[in-house]
């Protein structure tokens, strides 16, 4: 799976493998991510992320492993 967003300035890393919210209410944004963190480190899948500053593009790519 792979998620793109527009973003007009790199991301900002939290220091614990979290970004900072640029957005005005910060206790009410980031469970997303923690969400998807938390699912991809319970089906032992990978997840990594890229900010393309020409296009101001940030993607984030999560692969699962399938379970046989």
């Amino acid at each position: 799976m792979s998620l793109t967003n527009p973003c007009s300035h790199p991301p900002r890393e939290d220091g614990r493998g979290g970004f900072l919210t640029r957005k005005l209410n910060k206790e009410q944004h980031g469970i997303g991510l923690k969400s998807v963190k938390a699912i991809v480190r319970k089906c032992d899948g990978t997840l990594n992320h890229e900010y393309d500053r020409e296009t101001k593009l940030f993607n984030i790519s999560v692969l699962l492993k399938d379970k046989v």
